[in-house]
């Protein structure tokens, strides 16, 4: 895999902004867009020769698009209001993380070790990428996930 990143930075040196491209084998590659600046739609689309799929909300989404066929999620219901609607979406995770607990596993099967430093690797390699001097990042940089 490939990584190609450009973004912008704060006076403070904090990313605020960032295009990245992921490129996979058979010229496979993923665009992602992130900003502390606009209002983003905060939605995942996939596509493919065989189909697409788009999420409505990458954070906790609650409506699957696969093919143009919809696929609802109902958000579990809480006794108290949250200030984010979404929030009560991180049960799931938390109750996997119970269950792995509770049965002695050190991982999930869900998303194990390997997986987590995979993505650790890459959140490294974008951030070197985007920790260039200076408010705005003109060059793009190419690297390769180990």
């Amino acid at each position: 895999m490939f990584v190609k990143a450009a973004g912008k930075l704060n006076d403070g040196g904090v990313d605020v902004a960032a295009e990245i491209e992921l490129w996979f084998k058979n010229n496979r590659c993923a665009i992602l867009e992130l900003s502390a600046e606009k209002n983003l739609e905060n939605m995942a689309s996939i596509r493919g020769t065989k189909g697409s799929v788009t999420m409505n909300s990458f954070w906790c989404p609650t409506l699957l698009l696969f093919n143009n066929k919809k696929i609802k999620f109902k958000l579990p219901s809480t006794d108290r209001p949250t200030y984010f609607d979404s929030r009560v979406g991180m049960c799931y995770e938390m109750e996997e993380m119970r269950q792995c607990i509770l049965k002695g596993r050190t991982e999930s099967n869900l998303f194990n070790h390997g997986e987590s430093q995979l993505m650790i690797n890459l959140i490294d390699q974008v951030t070197d990428m985007l920790a260039v001097k200076g408010q705005h990042i003109n060059v793009q940089s190419i690297a390769a996930v180990q």
